[in-house]
């Protein structure tokens, strides 16, 4: 898979989700953003690096963006890439972030921890599939458009 600002905010937001196993030390020291609040925190994340991506994509470079091998391409392969996926992220960042608030609401009685981790890892997978299919059917292999 690509890597992506997508996945370095899941990776941490998994280290945060690990450091939770002390809870008493969390909730003395610093503010308890793991457990129920996790997938609201990440929608967010989700929506703001969406509208970034969208609005103010950034040229090709190594460091931030969508990055896979059909996207750095060439300019054009990146920027539809940077458009299409912050769309993408906005989208399951507000489909994130309504099951966060619900899950505030409504406490499940099963472990919410592992079913909202599991459901930002699907959805971050979910993001690169849906756009590297988008980015086969406008370009080709070589990076140029398809007519």
């Amino acid at each position: 898979f690509p890597y992506t600002t997508l996945f370095r905010s899941v990776q941490l937001i998994l280290s945060f989700s690990t450091r939770i196993e002390n809870r008493e030390l969390i909730k003395q020291k610093y503010i308890n953003i793991g457990g129920r609040h996790m997938t609201l925190v990440a929608g967010i994340i989700f929506i703001v690096f969406g509208f970034i991506s969208r609005k103010y994509p950034p040229s090709i470079n190594n460091v931030i963006g969508y990055k896979s091998p059909l996207a750095m391409k060439n300019q054009g392969t990146w920027d539809v890439a940077q458009k299409h996926s912050g769309f993408i992220l906005m989208i399951f960042g507000v489909f994130i972030g309504i099951f966060g608030i619900w899950s505030i609401i409504q406490p499940m009685a099963i472990n919410k921890e592992k079913i909202q981790l599991l459901l930002i890892i699907v959805s971050a997978v979910a993001v690169i599939a849906i756009e590297e299919i988008h980015l086969m059917r406008v370009f080709h292999m070589d990076g140029s458009r398809k007519s």
